[in-house]
């Protein structure tokens, strides 16, 4: 109970079929062993693009060799994962930010489209070839 206690206060409300990431263990998931796209976002995100992210999450949730996770970052009090938000250049202005790290390297590419639910699964289609 208590790691599940550390992982939801790290990463606030994860969308179901996603994996909440934290300075601790953003590491131990984006390995290089598997295909992982990860959303950056403020700490409890909210609106449209949230929701096409949790149906998306979802929907791929079955997928094999892929994971799809998010790193919720508080730029108040504790500053939650700022360090991960600095460490991938990611601008708090520009959220929800998706970097996919493909099988094979640690190296995040960044995501430039739409937010929603078919464009995500198509560009992560074609990226993951």
């Amino acid at each position: 109970a208590a790691i599940l206690l550390a992982v939801s206060r790290g990463t606030g409300a994860t969308a179901k079929g996603a994996i909440g990431l934290d300075s601790l263990t953003f590491d131990k998931i984006v390995d290089g062993s598997r295909h992982v796209l990860v959303k950056f976002d403020k700490q409890y995100p909210y609106g449209e693009k949230e929701d096409a992210f949790k149906a998306f999450a979802e929907e791929v949730a079955g997928t094999r060799g892929l994971i799809v996770a998010e790193v919720g970052v508080q730029d108040y009090g504790d500053k939650l994962n700022e360090d991960l938000r600095e460490r991938f250049a990611v601008n708090s202005d520009d959220f929800p930010v998706y970097k996919l790290f493909k099988e094979g390297s640690t190296e995040a590419t960044a995501y430039p489209g739409e937010v929603d639910k078919d464009s995500l699964a198509c560009s992560l289609t074609n990226r993951t070839k």
